[in-house]
């Protein structure tokens, strides 16, 4: 009796005794949860070491190459989907301190944040002063930085000139409506890169908001009621959270309910190859146009599209075809 008591203790003892070696003691995250608020965020590039893709290989200074009107985003992160915290025109150069894939860390014009510089070229450690020697061909030169636009509606457009004269080269012309960045100021002519073609214009023909970021364009003809929109707003704002009822469109011409559907893809990124429709959402602040207009495009942005934005489509395009559909240049 005994003997089988003691074998009994001996393998609770030993069960006991296993069961402690397999069990696992819960993690303790008091001390990390404290770190965190100790952590040295001198480094501020050490959130995006996981990519090892962050360099400083490449640093130095960049100037955006491309064209695009309403200029090239710098991002909160280094991703088209981060926070838009403003836009930089082509001409612009800016100093790149580090990488994470092709998106740079720069501040410009006081924003600190991220660029992609597949817009940009790379234009050394140092920036030369060939720019510089440039204007000292103009003794009466300023330098400004506004954006202008065409407010002429004179048919064959204004003229961009090689120089700040009207007896100058003639390079293009611009219609009405259109954006241009003035670097400087030669009397009432300003130096611009406006359709790829950098050159002399007029101003006398443009003109800018200067009290206000948001410029509103003479008479855009959207609304009944002769109202003007802002080149931060929407026409309908609400057209992708709600669905619209005619009552919501009454106000809109023809041309604004034309305008009002097309804003509805331009919101998920889609260009047009109406200039009309892209030289108005050019100007819009919250524009940007990252697709060509194609049959493989359209049908990728229509699975894009939520429920409201779907039905809001159809009504538009059913009270437009009702008024008789506005004809786009």
């Amino acid at each position: 009796m005994k003997r089988k008591k003691l074998f009994r203790w001996m393998s609770l003892t030993f069960m006991i005794g296993a069961a402690s070696l397999c069990w696992k003691q819960p993690r303790i995250v008091e001390a990390y949860e404290d770190d965190e608020y100790d952590y040295d965020y001198d480094d501020y590039y050490d959130d995006y070491d996981y990519e090892d893709d962050y360099s400083y290989d490449d640093c130095g200074w960049y100037m955006i190459s491309s064209d695009y009107a309403p200029g090239i985003a710098v991002r909160s992160e280094p991703s088209k989907k981060s926070d838009l915290l403003c836009r930089i025109p082509y001409g612009t150069e800016f100093y790149v301190e580090a990488f994470s894939g092709t998106w740079g860390y720069t501040t410009v014009d006081g924003e600190t944040g991220w660029i992609d510089t597949d817009y940009a070229e790379w234009i050394g450690d140092d920036v030369d002063d060939e720019e510089a020697d440039y204007w000292d061909d103009y003794d009466d030169y300023e330098e400004t930085g506004e954006w202008y636009y065409i407010i002429s509606r004179y048919k064959p457009g204004i003229a961009v000139r090689s120089e700040p004269t009207k007896d100058s080269e003639l390079l293009c012309r611009i219609p009405y409506g259109t954006w241009f960045y003035v670097e400087a100021l030669c009397d009432n002519w300003g130096y611009t890169t406006v359709n790829g073609v950098t050159g002399w214009i007029d101003t006398d023909y443009a003109e800018v908001d200067w009290d206000d970021d948001s410029v509103v364009f003479e008479d855009k003809g959207l609304y009944k009621d002769g109202s003007e929109i802002s080149s931060d707003s929407f026409i309908l704002p609400d057209s992708d959270s709600t669905y619209l009822s005619r009552k919501d469109l009454s106000n809109l011409t023809l041309k604004g309910l034309c305008y009002a559907k097309n804003e509805i893809y331009a919101r998920h990124g889609r260009k047009f190859k109406a200039k009309e429709l892209q030289n108005y959402f050019n100007w819009q602040e919250w524009y940007d146009g990252i697709y060509e207009p194609s049959d493989v495009t359209d049908k990728k942005i229509v699975k894009m599209l939520n429920k409201y934005e779907k039905q809001n489509i159809d009504l538009l395009a059913t009270v437009e075809k009702e008024k008789g559909t506005y004809s786009v240049k």
